[in-house]
């Protein structure tokens, strides 16, 4: 077999593989739409929908508790993105904000809890099967999924705005220069008053007491 053959055929199994995997690679990448999905919350397994939370800015952080930059970035999450929006009543132009960390540990649920308890999570989704990180894996954790739940923005709604693995402490200034940037268009006003109305609802549902 000559050279020029061998050449081609290693080339055309390259072509085939990459077929293969390409929607996998695809998926859930920046510029797409975020599919809704249902999980249970950690501690009273209620079901929790992405598409609750319409008309807000979703940040979804995948962890399990034994990944030291996930115990980076879980704390900062907190009290530097939830909390500091919840005190802001949102972004500069007022659309709500939501932290949500998601679990992808199968199993250690005490470890995982003490973790929740110690840093004061209060919203904590299970994906122990990992059916939701296998959409935006990127090969490790943290991994970090910004998504915009609001109609009428710059952005389609449910876009996938900013999407990475892996954090270093004070990394979350660069989630808020994002979060910041995102501006609802004026006819849309009024859905940001209806969102920051539901956020503040959910809140009252969700939130369990802070352990910080």
């Amino acid at each position: 077999m000559t050279f020029e053959l061998r050449f081609g055929l290693a080339v055309f199994a390259l072509v085939l593989i990459a077929a293969c995997v390409a929607p996998v690679m695809a998926a859930g990448r920046v510029g797409q739409i975020a599919p809704d999905f249902t999980l249970p919350e950690w501690t009273s397994r209620s079901p929790v929908r992405l598409y609750d939370f319409a008309g807000q800015i979703v940040l979804l952080d995948f962890f399990v508790y034994w990944c030291p930059h996930c115990r980076a970035s879980l704390p900062e999450m907190e009290t530097q993105i939830q909390d500091y929006y919840e005190a802001q009543n949102g972004n500069p132009a007022g659309i709500p904000v939501q932290f949500v960390s998601i679990s992808v540990e199968p199993s250690n649920r005490a470890q995982t809890s003490a973790l929740i308890q110690q840093y004061g999570l209060n919203l904590t989704l299970d994906d122990g099967a990992r059916t939701v990180y296998s959409h935006y894996t990127l090969g490790g954790v943290p991994m970090f999924v910004l998504i915009n739940g609001m109609a009428g923005s710059g952005n389609k709604q449910w876009e996938i705005l900013y999407h990475r693995a892996g954090y270093t402490q004070g990394d979350y200034t660069t989630f808020r220069n994002k979060i910041d940037a995102i501006v609802p268009e004026p006819t849309s006003l009024i859905l940001v008053g209806a969102a920051m109305s539901f956020a503040l609802r959910q809140g009252a549902r969700h939130r369990r007491p802070s352990f910080r």
